[in-house]
Order: C-alpha cells, then sequence, then structure tokens
C-alpha cells in the first residue's frame, strides 16, 4: 500500500489535509495515484492509473481511521482514469481510492444489485443510489433488481451431502452450480440452513466473488476435498453444521430483495421456513418434494444429488437422487 499526504492551505482559510492512498482488492501492485486537484470552488479530483479489468471507488472520510464514505465510482476504461467528489464538506477530507476487479465486485449502496452492474447500466442505475432497485426502468412491470436475478437462471443448488460415516459429521458440504451461460455476482447471497423442526434459520453463510459459467461453489467441512476450480467456503464449525433432516432443509437467499433464488427440503418437505431479518415464511419444495424415503446415510458414503448434473426441471422428486459418489466441486453422478 503506497501513501502520498497533501496539505493545504485555502483562500477561504479552509485548512484541508488530504491523505490519498490505494487499497485494492487485487493483485496490481503498479497500481498509482498518478495527481490530484483541488480548486476552491469546483470538485476534488484525483487522477490514477486504470486497467479495464477493475472498477475504481474514491472515499471520504473525516478522520484518518474513518474513510469510509463512498463518493465517486468510475469504470477503468484504458490506462487512466479520474475521480471527483463534488460536495466538499467545510472541514478536514481525508480520502482513499479502491481498485476492485470487476469479477470481486461490492455492492456499496446495499441494494442487491452489484456495483458492477449498476455502472454498466448508467441510464437507469446508480452504485451510490439504493432507491434505484425498486424502480422499474424497463417499464415491464418488473423492479430493477428483480430484472437484476433473472440473470441467475440457472444457478442452483446442486449437491447436499448432510450426514456422514461414524460420528461426529465432518464431511458435510452444500454445493452450488452456475448452470446459466452468465458469470453472476455473489455479492448478497447467503446460503442458509433451515431447521424443519421449528421452520427456523439456523445457520448462514455470506458469499462474495463470482462464479463463471459452469463453475462450482462449495461450502463445506474443513475435511472436505473440493476439486480444483471450484470455489470454497468453509463452515465456521469444524463439524456437525448440517442438520440430519426429518425434515431440514437449505435455500440460496438473496438478502436485500428477501429472494429465495433455489432451495431443496430433504426427508420431507418445508413449505413455511422463516428466514432471520426477511418478512413471511418461504417454501423450500419445487414441484413435488422428493421422497422421504430418500436420505443422506450414517453408514455408506452418499449425497442427494440433481442428476443429470444442474438438472432443474422445477420437480425436486424428478430432479433429485441419492448418489453413492459425493463430488463436491464436480459433476454429479449416481
Amino acid at each position: 500500500m503506497a501513501k502520498i499526504i497533501f496539505k493545504f492551505q485555502q483562500s477561504y482559510s479552509l485548512f484541508l489535509v488530504i491523505l490519498v492512498y490505494w487499497v485494492g482488492l487485487c493483485s496490481s501492485p503498479a497500481f498509482q495515484i498518478t495527481s490530484f486537484s483541488l480548486n476552491p470552488t469546483g470538485p476534488f479530483q484525483v487522477q490514477h492509473e486504470a486497467n479495464t479489468n477493475s472498477y475504481y471507488v474514491l472515499y471520504r472520510g473525516s478522520t484518518l481511521t474513518n474513510i469510509d464514505t463512498p463518493v465517486s465510482l468510475a469504470l477503468g476504461a484504458g490506462i487512466s482514469g479520474q475521480l471527483s467528489d463534488t460536495n466538499l464538506v467545510g472541514s478536514a477530507a481525508f480520502y482513499r481510492v479502491q481498485e476492485v476487479l470487476k469479477t470481486e465486485s461490492l455492492d456499496l449502496d446495499g441494494d442487491g444489485i452489484a456495483d458492477i452492474y449498476e455502472l454498466n447500466h448508467p441510464a437507469c442505475l446508480h452504485p451510490l443510489n439504493p432507491a434505484d432497485a425498486q424502480m422499474d426502468c424497463s417499464g415491464n412491470g418488473l423492479t430493477n433488481v428483480q430484472v437484476y436475478l433473472a440473470q441467475y437462471q440457472g444457478l442452483v443448488i446442486n449437491e447436499v451431502d448432510y450426514d456422514n460415516v461414524g460420528s461426529p459429521d465432518a464431511g458435510e458440504f452444500v454445493e452450488l452450480y452456475n448452470g446459466s451461460t452468465n458469470t453472476v455476482s455473489l455479492i448478497g447471497f447467503s446460503v442458509v440452513l433451515i431447521n424443519g423442526a421449528n421452520n427456523l434459520e439456523y445457520l448462514r453463510t455470506n458469499l462474495s466473488g463470482s462464479l463463471t459459467p459452469g463453475q462450482y461453489l462449495v461450502v463445506a467441512d474443513n475435511a472436505v476435498s473440493v476439486a480444483p476450480g471450484a470455489k470454497v467456503f468453509r463452515f465456521s464449525n469444524s463439524e456437525n453444521n448440517i442438520q440430519n433432516g426429518a425434515p431440514d432443509g437449505v435455500a440460496l437467499f438473496h438478502v436485500a430483495s428477501h429472494t429465495v433464488l433455489d432451495a431443496f427440503s430433504y426427508e420431507g418437505p418445508i413449505t413455511s421456513a422463516v428466514i432471520t431479518n426477511a418478512p413471511g415464511t418461504y417454501n423450500l419444495v419445487d414441484g413435488s418434494p422428493l421422497s422421504s424415503s430418500v436420505v443422506d446415510s450414517n453408514t455408506d458414503n452418499r449425497s442427494l444429488a440433481r442428476f443429470p448434473n444442474g438438472a432443474d426441471t422445477h420437480d425436486d422428486s424428478a430432479d433429485w437422487i441419492l448418489s453413492s459418489n459425493p463430488t463436491p466441486g464436480a459433476p454429479n453422478v449416481p
């Protein structure tokens, strides 16, 4: 991290200390702030090196340890870029610039739509305006966040191993699969586990990053060996993370819009799941439920899996099988 400190005395007696530095979510050590400018009657501007694989965020703060208010964003469109703060405050201000890979997009306004998507749709969306998610720019009766989520068709819960041989259960996992043709951002999504005894959420794993077409994501115990190329998140506990059913369930949940994108209920149906801080209840059954006799085992190495791999006919009883060959991070087999 390189730091450059500048000190100014403006003509109208505003003493402004500006700290400009880079914080990156990517391994780009050559990134530099190249220059800056400050006009007493105009915006503060920072010029920086750039590349087309990233976007850039300018943050402002009132103290050196609290530079966390985003004020400007821009796509990397060449070898250089510029960010501006047009709303200067009448006191000391500190700034930092963050370079973010497009594939690791943030959601700075917390509206459930990734920054990179909003930057690519500037006529309708702005990454610092949370209200635009509920607008209908397309005029088709769908909110902008609903249109955004439509690109996720094909992202499914693909395999679940919730009961392992012996005790304790230390090889559990939930696998997601991106069967769409889009690289999709996982910002704002969580894998939520539901207790069928009371229909309440009991464990949540927040996701980040993105999935390319055909890529897998696995949320797993530490002991699970995941196939190369898959994105991996580990449960907070080393064992006994996923309940063993009769029934229990799992949901892929978009937090800001309170939308269940995909769900699965095993060893019986869960049709009124309650997700923490979300309104109403959620049906975790798609079509007909998987038979309660199709179960994981603590005596044999098995899992519940979509077959063929990624199959989603919107009928759980047809799409899911009992597999004798768990494949975390790889295509499902019988």
